[in-house]
């Protein structure tokens, strides 16, 4: 069974979340659904082995296993063809130029296709908004927010938000739409933030590492595959003011020391050679 969800933790923060919509309160009743279905999963004898994507992960479960023995990690894999460091060199220019990014604008970089309350755009939204005007006094720079991943439907929603929320943010923030090539926009930008309130793994804060970006992210299970704090990134408080303050700091001090790269992941061409590996050693011991 491979596992990217946890339904037990997710409704466990929703409870302590107020739902602001009839919407967000339909998903509240799906994750119950989706508790009661992964309860009837781990109880069942016919698992031979759960491949949850991260540590994080696998720590939750762990206690719901007969056998925990049986839970062996298998993080979400990287297209290191596409996600590497030369990607700045190749598309930074350009990309920047297309935008009219200027010397001074530092980019953050946020992307997600949907689900912006869990992932915390709004956090990251009314943190940039509280740091800008320090930051361009303090450090000379002038903040700009890519949400990328946004199409029309998605852009028709949040827009009466950004307005309520940051009624200039048309002069700082940029709705980028899905794109197949989104290793272009990490070549754009200069940090990746994304504090959402829960995942289990986040590829894209794998591939902005890959691509070279300090990245600035909150505990969220599978952090601590691929962030080493105050190395190649810094973990958020989940606080909006503790955030503020911290992102001031990244940008006051931290972004001249830190060093670009994921601590580890798994590379595409290595990801069928991990479950070959996994399968054999089940065929193994059935066959003992």
């Amino acid at each position: 069974m491979s596992l990217h969800f946890h339904n037990r933790t997710w409704i466990q923060l929703q409870w302590q979340e107020p739902a602001p919509s009839l919407k967000e309160r339909l998903r509240v009743l799906h994750t119950v659904i989706g508790v009661i279905q992964e309860t009837l999963a781990f109880m069942s004898k016919r698992w031979r082995v759960i491949l949850p994507v991260s540590e994080g992960l696998a720590a939750r479960i762990r206690p719901q296993i007969a056998a925990p023995q049986r839970i062996q990690i298998l993080p979400n894999l990287l297209d290191e063809t596409r996600f590497h460091s030369g990607v700045r060199s190749l598309h930074r220019a350009a990309m920047r130029q297309q935008i009219h990014a200027g010397e001074t604008d530092f980019l953050f970089i946020f992307v997600s296709t949907g689900h912006y309350q869990r992932k915390g755009l709004w956090s990251a939204l009314r943190s940039l908004q509280a740091c800008r005007k320090r930051a361009e006094k303090e450090c000379g720079l002038h903040l700009r927010f890519l949400v990328v991943g946004a199409g029309d439907r998605a852009q028709q929603n949040l827009i009466p938000q950004l307005n309520q929320t940051a009624p200039d943010w048309r002069d700082w923030v940029s709705l980028i739409p899905p794109t197949s090539e989104v290793e272009r926009w990490y070549a754009a930008a200069d940090a990746f933030l994304f504090p959402s309130l829960y995942e289990t793994f986040s590829l894209v804060a794998l591939e902005a590492a890959a691509c070279g970006l300090p990245l600035l992210v909150t505990a969220y299970d599978g952090h601590e595959m691929y962030l080493r704090d105050g190395g190649n990134g810094c973990l958020l408080p989940w606080t909006v003011a503790g955030m503020t303050q911290r992102i001031m700091e990244f940008l006051q001090v931290d972004r001249h020391h830190l060093k670009a790269g994921p601590d580890r992941f798994v590379h595409a061409s290595g990801y069928a050679d991990v479950l070959d590996q996994t399968y054999e050693s089940v065929i193994r011991e059935r066959m003992l």
